[in-house]
């Protein structure tokens, strides 16, 4: 089943391979990701915080987390991800001075544990957290010091998606960190490696910020470009695979999906947000896409939360 959300029209899709039916749910709140629960529910990251959601009825269950918005300031959960240990991660939007010069980082990136206790991951604020993805169990985690007493001097094993990538959209700049021991809370940003530039691949000046990502099962990431109309498949030690030219302007998340995980799913920015000169010049917008493509996916993990 492909699921996916239309944020500014409060709606939450499901999508069957078999028969090929839709099924749309109105959500209460703008959800800006979710993960998978059993039964059929998903973790919600909503405007107010993260709620458990059961797309059957249409209802939402508050959990708690380190997140706590500001009623003065148009704050909400944004891009999301479940890591491979179960926990779901999430990142913020201030969407109160965006379109501004003054556009200011005030919100920062959470993560649910199975007691749904909540912690703040990172130790900075952020504009817009997006990309949020890991690698694979078992995929290589560069050394960034090599030296010649190290066992192996060029790649340390990487256990348990022990990479976590994660981007603030105006930087356009792409985060890697080392998500291998995290009982130190929160992780320093100031120690995250820099994996993509958009001003060197796209070149200074031009348009677009890296916004929703997923990882296939080769460790590399495909990327969605937002304002830039392409996707990237990205090595993380390599730089660009692929650039796909997008029907539109505003491509938001791709996702691997299908009977075979070897179909990459692109939501896209409709009418709702896009000006009208957008819209004639990529009628397209708001559309859902579809692209075979030979690196499969990874089944996504289902979230760990007792009594869920």
């Amino acid at each position: 089943m492909l699921r996916w959300v239309d944020i500014e029209g409060r709606m939450f899709y499901q999508w069957r391979w078999g028969d090929a039916s839709c099924e749309a749910t109105p959500t209460t709140q703008r959800v800006g990701s979710f993960g998978l629960l059993g039964g059929g529910k998903v973790l919600a990251a909503l405007e107010t915080g993260f709620a458990v959601f059961q797309p059957s009825t249409g209802v939402t269950t508050p959990v708690p987390s380190g997140f706590a918005q500001d009623e003065a300031k148009l704050l909400r959960l944004n891009d999301g991800k479940t890591d491979r240990e179960g926990r779901f991660v999430a990142g913020g939007f201030n969407a109160e001075d965006c379109d501004t010069e003054s556009w200011k980082p005030a919100i920062g990136v959470y993560r649910v544990g199975p007691k749904a206790e909540g912690e703040r991951l990172l130790d900075e604020d952020f504009r817009c957290a997006n990309a949020i993805c890991f690698s694979p169990d078992g995929n290589p985690y560069p050394n960034p010091n090599p030296s010649l007493t190290d066992p192996n001097p060029i790649l340390n094993p990487n256990p348990k998606g022990a990479t976590m990538y994660f981007t603030d959209s105006p930087s356009r700049k792409l985060l890697a960190f080392n998500y291998s021991d995290t009982s130190a809370l929160p992780l320093r940003v100031a120690e995250a490696r820099v994996i993509a530039d958009l001003d060197e691949i796209l070149g200074e000046g031009s348009d677009g910020v890296f916004d929703g990502a997923c990882v296939d099962a080769a460790g590399n990431i495909w990327v969605a470009i937002c304002f830039g109309g392409v996707v990237l498949h990205l090595s993380p030690a390599n730089g660009v695979l692929r650039i796909i030219e997008m029907p539109v302007k505003r491509p938001t998340c791709p996702v691997l999906a299908g009977p075979d995980l070897d179909t990459l799913f692109i939501t896209s920015i409709g009418p709702r947000i896009c000006p009208p000169e957008e819209l004639t010049e990529y009628p397209l917008s708001g559309g859902l896409f579809a692209i075979k493509v030979s690196a499969p996916g990874l089944p996504e993990p289902m979230v760990v939360l007792e009594d869920a």
